[in-house]
């Protein structure tokens, strides 16, 4: 009888650590809660730079 309940509670344990697990690799590849994806952040940066340099070209062709 109490080796029924010790199989359930690690059955239990193993599903809720999946999904801790499952959540935890979720935000790591969204950046949220506080994790940064670094080749992301430099993507979005780089095309950031380039919208500028684009927009600070076109200005000065204009003046």
């Amino acid at each position: 009888m109490a080796q029924n309940y010790i199989e359930l509670i690690g059955t239990i344990t193993i599903g809720v650590l999946g999904v801790i697990l499952i959540c935890q690799g979720h935000f790591i590849m969204f950046g949220k809660h506080g994790y940064k994806h670094t080749e992301r952040e430099q993507h979005k940066l780089a095309t950031m730079r380039k919208r500028v340099e684009e927009l600070m070209g076109k200005t000065k062709n204009d003046l």
